[in-house]
């Protein structure tokens, strides 16, 4: 049940995260403000694609093993983000987060179900996912103008393999 709360709020840090430091990402990439929204848009379609088969891999296989995939795929991809700056790469890498963050979601709404819990820590589950984004907000900010841009995604990438 807990690790479902930590996979939720851990994986969907990666919604807020961009929008966090979009100004820097934006002078990074070379990119207007607009195009650095795309990479948020990359994550929510990949997201919403994801969510369907997860929960049918989720029955099929167990939602441990669809929360340890997402975690893998989430930091497969912010992983690819640190690679450059480059506007193309940083989609691509957004998409690959979407795949992780959509499964995540799903997987650890599931774990939390099979973990016994009742309609009160599936609200808690939907506080964690909201937390997960609001802490991005608060977080990624400083730490990408003590570091740079990439602490955007290098603190996702550690959220992910925790």
């Amino acid at each position: 049940m807990v690790a479902g709360l930590v996979v939720g709020c851990f994986l969907t840090w990666n919604v807020a995260n961009v929008g966090a430091a979009a100004d820097p990402l934006a002078e990074a990439y070379g990119v207007s403000l607009a195009v650095v929204g795309l990479l948020t848009t990359a994550l929510f379609l990949t997201h919403l694609l994801a969510q369907l088969p997860s929960g049918i891999w989720s029955d099929r296989v167990g939602p441990h093993r669809v929360a340890l995939a997402a975690c893998a795929f989430a930091a497969a991809g912010n992983a690819l983000l640190l690679i450059d700056d480059e506007i193309a790469l940083g989609i691509v890498g957004r998409l690959v987060v979407g795949l992780g963050s959509g499964a995540g979601f799903i997987a650890g709404l599931d774990l939390v179900r099979a973990g016994g819990g009742g309609p009160v820590l599936h609200g808690v589950y939907g506080g964690a996912t909201m937390a997960g984004g609001g802490l991005a907000l608060v977080i990624v900010p400083p730490l990408t103008d003590a570091t740079s841009w990439r602490a955007t995604y290098v603190a996702a990438l550690v959220l992910a393999l925790a």
